[in-house]
């Protein structure tokens, strides 16, 4: 006895994948686009998550129905179309501080095919960034605390501003009274690129070389910021 098994990923996409909205007035309503580059007919279903981040990183999401309107909010999208998928802020208009949510695509598992034989489907899944930014929001991103762990040391960022910044080309120079090290972007990883949500911090770590004297740490950053 044989089984035929295929497998089909239906290549779906959702642009933009980040938006800003204001808490009032029209940019309260804003448009996404779901695109199905395959021949396959998928469900998707979309939603809103609120985003809470942790000193770490990690993220804790939460369903945001009260919050948004999405219209359609399941769609049935067929080869090679285009559906726009509008999403609507309900909630307060007078907000102080950046509210951060996902916007969530997933595929449904539905099956438009008709194939009875053993199938497998890879489904999709794409998570996009959602801010309710008040007027003339801004980040400030400043150094909190440095601690030396072993042979690491642990930087803790705190965004002091109302609004959040990705920080791209990241460089770091760390330096004692008796050694100095410029760290490049491409040495940051896990750092280099981050996000810093609005009023949040974030810790990170960085390895210290072997020979290093001294332990008086002095630390100070840059980075291009993108919004």
């Amino acid at each position: 006895m044989s089984l035929l098994v295929s497998v089909s990923a239906s290549a779906f996409s959702i642009s933009p994948i980040s938006l800003s909205f204001s808490p009032s007035g029209g940019n309260t309503i804003q448009s996404f686009r779901l695109t199905n580059a395959s021949t396959d007919t998928v469900a998707i279903k979309v939603s809103v998550l609120s985003r809470q981040m942790a000193i770490d990183g990690t993220e804790t999401l939460e369903p945001a129905d009260d919050l948004f309107v999405v219209y359609p909010s399941r769609v049935m999208l067929g080869a090679n179309a285009i559906q726009v998928v509008k999403v609507q802020w309900k909630g307060p208009p007078d907000i102080s501080i950046e509210q951060n949510f996902r916007l969530v695509a997933e595929q449904l598992p539905v099956d438009f095919s008709g194939q009875k034989a053993g199938n497998i489907r890879i489904l999709l899944r794409y998570m996009g960034a959602l801010y309710i930014t008040p007027p003339n929001a801004a980040p400030n991103v400043v150094l909190d605390s440095v601690e030396q762990v072993g042979q690491d040391i642990s930087i803790t960022l705190h965004n002091k501003g109302n609004a959040h910044i990705l920080m791209s080309n990241l460089t770091l120079e760390v330096k004692t009274s008796e050694w100095s090290k410029t760290y490049s972007s491409e040495e940051l990883k896990g750092f280099n690129g981050e996000n810093m949500l609005a009023g949040l911090k974030r810790t990170f770590v960085v390895s210290l070389p072997p020979d290093i004297k001294g332990s008086d740490y002095k630390v100070a950053f840059q980075f291009d910021p993108i919004r």
